[in-house]
């Protein structure tokens, strides 16, 4: 299977998008709304009329990192609110955290990254979820649908922990 950058055409920083075929994943900051629609966020997802606030969080193998930014009329990005969740040896814990977290806030998008190995493939039946991970416990778990879930619709972005940062690193 190519890797995810093997199918962008440009790289993210160029703002020139195009997936190879129209059942493709949609390359980074762009993602379905529904299955023809979809909501072309900025490079700033922040500045965005349609998206007031962005969520972010960040699954890693010792603690999920959540966090809710605002673009104030000065044009400065601020974090309004963040929590930490220690990944324990139960999923529905963990992810029932991050999703009490995430309810008590609105957002227009939100950006999931999670440690791995995880299945990337939109089209799969195991979309979201963990595959064979060593972390005890994590195996199969379901890391997308819950948290999609506290607001269903909103634009997302979707990647594993490694290639979240490296595709910021690109697109500044």
């Amino acid at each position: 299977q190519k890797s995810y950058l093997s199918q962008i055409a440009v790289f993210p920083g160029s703002r020139r998008h195009r997936p190879p075929t129209p059942t493709a994943r949609l390359p980074l900051p762009h993602r379905r709304i529904g299955p023809t629609q979809r909501h072309i966020m900025p490079s700033d997802p922040s500045a965005c009329a349609l998206c007031p606030a962005v969520a972010g969080v960040e699954g890693g193998g010792t603690t999920f990192r959540c966090m809710v930014s605002v673009r104030r009329a000065s044009g400065e990005v601020d974090i309004v609110a963040r929590t930490t969740v220690a990944t324990g040896s139960d999923p529905v814990e963990t992810l029932g955290a991050v999703c009490d977290f995430l309810q008590r806030y609105e957002y227009g998008a939100i950006g999931i990254c999670t440690f791995g190995p995880v299945d990337l493939s939109e089209g799969s039946a195991t979309y979201g979820c963990l595959l064979n991970t060593p972390k005890e416990g994590w195996s199969g778990a379901d890391i997308l649908s819950p948290i999609l879930a506290v607001r269903p619709g909103v634009p997302y972005s979707f990647d594993t922990d490694v290639n979240a940062p490296a595709l910021a690193e690109v697109s500044v």
